[in-house]
């Protein structure tokens, strides 16, 4: 085998960022907080209405941890918590 000449780029595809593999969907977040169904929190997340720890979101998916991410919707922070034995949602 030759060596690789300097002056021409490797062509293999770079390695792919790594993505959070854990957490809660956004809109389900949205969604679980009573901000709206799951699909027009997707509208809305494309639309460009929603920030994630001050970062807007364009694209599905985008996982978040609902204890530690800080969800903006319209510029109102969304309490994405989870629901404990003391808050009820009032949805069945």
């Amino acid at each position: 085998m030759y060596p690789r000449d300097p002056r021409f780029p490797d062509r293999r595809p770079p390695p792919p960022t790594p993505e959070r593999e854990t957490g809660e969907r956004l809109q389900k977040a949205l969604a679980d907080a009573g901000i709206a169904s799951r699909r027009d929190c997707e509208f809305a997340i494309r639309a460009g209405r929603v920030r994630v720890n001050g970062r807007l979101v364009l694209e599905l998916p985008c996982l978040v941890d609902p204890a530690r991410d800080l969800v903006e919707f319209d510029g109102a922070v969304v309490d994405t918590r989870p629901q404990g034995p003391g808050r009820q949602s009032g949805r069945l």
